[in-house]
């Protein structure tokens, strides 16, 4: 109970935040309801739905926070990540890093920054909207004490100036990346190449055909160093989930790559399969995966009946990333944590792309307002 008041003042600037663009009128009430009620999640997680230790990086995170809000810098915990995710949330303009649900509010601020740039400043509308606001593993894992909420909005506010075409600010946006989750920066760069690929009037659009095969001359003869570095880290996370280490079973060659590939995408999107959960925690996101992925495919019909174009370039990008991811996560805690990102970043990107070429048209993100 006492931790409750310990955090209360955090809760309170999250509120009065959400508060302060009610009264200007620049967001309706169901918005500013949805994101206040999402505001109290931090206090029904850690050591209420499940005990802190269920994921013990948030004390990493918390420990590194503390010490330099308190402007120690002689911390114990010197991982890149956690230091670089550390100096980011010193910065929220919350005031206290008392319990470990702490940094769950400081994640809450930044998540509702993002929600109120989309829907303020790039005019987001409608369904994408929505979905940000009541994805339950979104609202979860922002109101944790982790990092998936930095690396969130770092990748979608890149996207959106990539998609506005202000490269200055993808790169600025996107950089932050490189130290967070080097895994995400890789597969934010291949977006940039798929998109100006896509590009009309670009120099990347009139030669793309060109720099395909460019691209995969450069790469034919390093193939099996990428294969054999997709198969270290997937060894590591294989071990790291706690697996026989005599069970494991390495990628050969490129034709096993690609079947291993072309099964994992699924596998990655869906799992815990049903027969496969263990605990109620883990039901719940299996009933989740099946729910947001028949989103997903009527995302894409209906953005595919306005953009045939787009919405194939995009849905190809969504199953590559899960390829990758899909190689090397064994752990359903891990893939839910990797997996929601990528989820957020298509509905809100698809959205936005079609809403920049056709305004005010498509229905799936927008209403009369923007047109």
């Amino acid at each position: 109970m006492f931790d409750f008041f310990l955090d209360l003042p955090n809760l309170i600037g999250v509120l009065i935040f959400i508060l302060f663009f009610y009264l200007l009128k620049s967001i309706p009430g169901w918005v500013a309801l949805l994101l206040s009620l999402s505001a109290f999640f931090p206090y029904f997680l850690n050591d209420f739905l499940f005990p802190a230790s269920y994921m013990p990086d948030q004390f990493k995170y918390y420990e590194v926070v503390k010490s330099l809000r308190s402007f120690n810098l002689d911390y114990a915990n010197r991982s890149n990540t956690i230091e670089v995710s550390g100096w980011i949330l010193s910065f929220v303009p919350l005031p206290f890093v008392e319990t470990i649900k702490s940094l769950g509010f400081f994640n809450r601020f930044i998540f509702t920054s993002l929600v109120l740039w989309l829907y303020v400043s790039k005019k987001m509308r409608g369904f994408p909207i929505v979905f940000l606001l009541i994805y339950p593993s979104l609202i979860l894992y922002t109101s944790l004490s982790l990092r998936e909420t930095i690396i969130t909005f770092f990748m979608i506010v890149s996207m959106i100036y990539l998609i506005d075409g202000k490269f200055f600010r993808f790169f600025l946006f996107s950089i932050p990346l490189f130290f967070l989750k080097f895994q995400n920066f890789f597969l934010l760069l291949v977006f940039l190449f798929i998109f100006l690929l896509r590009k009309e009037g670009t120099f990347f659009y009139r030669f793309r055909f060109f720099l395909c095969l460019l691209v995969l001359f450069l790469f034919a003869p390093f193939v099996n160093q990428i294969i054999e570095v997709v198969d270290y880290y997937r060894y590591a996370m294989f071990v790291e989930d706690g697996n026989d280490v005599g069970a494991y079973v390495n990628i050969s060659g490129l034709l096993e790559f690609f079947i291993l590939g072309l099964k994992s995408a699924p596998y990655f999107i869906f799992k815990p399969l049903p027969w496969e959960v263990n605990g109620g925690f883990q039901v719940i996101q299996s009933f989740e995966n099946i729910v947001v992925v028949v989103v997903l495919l009527f995302v894409f019909y209906f953005s595919f009946k306005k953009d045939r174009y787009i919405t194939v370039t995009w849905l190809l990008y969504f199953l590559f990333s899960m390829t990758i991811y899909g190689l090397v996560v064994f752990n359903f805690g891990t893939a839910a944590r990797y997996r929601f990102t990528f989820f957020v970043f298509v509905v809100v990107g698809l959205s936005y792309e079609l809403f920049k070429k056709y305004g005010a048209k498509v229905n799936l993100s927008v209403g009369k307002e923007n047109s």
